[in-house]
């Protein structure tokens, strides 16, 4: 039996595996809250695609309950949900934790006050880039945050507002 070229071939195997993903993407925990289904498939579709993990929410009730059960990096809200609404939401996160940034994509008139509570706003139908482009600004400066608070010599910041422990 004749040796044809194709028999001596090198043999590749292939193995498939995770992308590393940048340091800036290391498996950040978005929490994704709004009412309509079809928006949060797709958002967190797009959102695995970068590298993220996604909790969904389809109300603010669900998504402070997410909130209080997972370290949630990020919040994505939606302004005028059923229950209730995004304003009230974020004022109630950032109660609970201060320090989570929360953006608000609405593509309805969100109130003055709302706006002064969250740390950017989005008109939906914007596009994912500008999207993408927000959630890695907040997450660097969250984190660029945490490490100057952290940083050998420095004392963690008071959250409590001078009240002293019981």
């Amino acid at each position: 039996m004749e040796n044809s070229w194709e028999d001596e071939r090198p043999r590749l195997s292939v193995v498939r595996t995770q992308p590393t993903l940048p340091k800036h993407r290391q498996r950040h925990l978005i929490l994704s809250v709004d009412d309509e289904p079809g928006l949060l498939y797709t958002r967190e579709k797009i959102l695995e695609c970068e590298g993220y993990e996604v909790l969904s929410a389809a109300d603010g009730e669900k998504g402070l309950e997410l909130l209080g059960t997972y370290a949630v990096d990020l919040v994505l809200l939606d302004h005028k949900m059923p229950g209730l609404d995004g304003g009230t939401v974020a004022t109630e996160m950032k109660r609970r934790i201060p320090m989570v940034p929360v953006i608000m994509v609405s593509g309805n008139h969100v109130p003055a006050e709302t706006l002064e509570v969250v740390d950017c706003f989005i008109l939906k139908g914007e596009g994912p880039e500008l999207l993408l482009a927000a959630i890695h600004q907040l997450l660097v400066t969250m984190t660029d945050t945490r490490t100057k608070n952290s940083s050998p010599g420095r004392k963690p910041t008071d959250n409590t507002g001078g009240a002293q422990p019981g």
